[in-house]
């Protein structure tokens, strides 16, 4: 799956002038999806919900925790005349959500918000169901605790926005954990391309891990957190 940056997705369908406008992360997202079931945990506005409604989507569910997005949700949802298709559900995490569902998506929460939503869901282990995550954050510890639960990441899309950079993550239960090292931990599936956006966001990535490298100095933290930060940045090094 291609990387996706600044307006380059199209081709999704017809109408696509009538779709509402994505950001460059949930296009990423978005592209990831291949079932006709989905459910979008922590929908906000429902446009990305919509969105897959429009593009082929049987039917998609909307969860959110709270009832002002939800609200807001529906009344997006309304005004493209889709509450047929398009189910609002309020409920924590995917507590409540049908089993039927091809794809499940989380994205825009922490990593570790992520992983404790999966892991509570043991219908998830299962090889037809389809991860789509994208973490603000602890994204090197959501690698690793998939995979040590017994789901393989089989993708990574990097996406760079201006300022921002994010990686979605598509993974799937195969039934066999297994412990990363630290470089595949660190850089995911995105060593395993040599294209600009991966590049770009390991170089950002390096630059991210190398700051916190001098402030660990700077504090005289810990030998062992020193030790293992200087080995992250050795790894992302070849990128920088």
């Amino acid at each position: 799956m291609g990387v996706l940056i600044l307006n380059s997705l199209g081709g999704m369908g017809a109408g696509l002038k009538k779709l509402p406008s994505l950001s460059d992360r949930l296009k990423a997202v978005a592209s990831l999806v291949c079932g006709q079931v989905v459910v979008d945990v922590g929908c906000d506005h429902a446009y990305l919900s919509i969105f897959l409604a429009m593009n082929g989507c049987r039917r998609v569910y909307a969860t959110d925790v709270r009832n002002k997005p939800l609200s807001r949700a529906k009344i997006n949802v309304a005004k493209y005349n889709l509450l047929d298709r398009i189910k609002l559900i309020l409920t924590d995490g995917l507590c409540d959500v049908p089993r039927d569902v091809d794809d499940v998506i989380i994205s825009g929460m922490g990593g570790k918000l992520i992983e404790r939503i999966i892991l509570k869901q043991d219908w998830l282990k299962d090889k037809d169901k389809n991860l789509i995550l994208q973490p603000q954050s602890f994204l090197t510890q959501l690698r690793e605790n998939l995979c040590l639960n017994g789901y393989e990441i089989e993708n990574e899309v990097p996406v760079v926005e201006f300022n921002k950079t994010y990686c979605v993550v598509n993974a799937r239960y195969c039934g066999q954990p297994r412990r990363l090292s630290l470089e595949e931990s660190v850089v995911g599936k995105l060593a395993e391309s040599d294209n600009a956006y991966s590049v770009e966001f390991l170089r950002r990535q390096y630059k991210k891990y190398s700051k916190i490298l001098k402030g660990l100095y700077i504090s005289n933290s810990n030998e062992e957190k020193i030790e293992k930060y200087e080995r992250v940045c050795k790894i992302l090094s070849k990128w920088k």
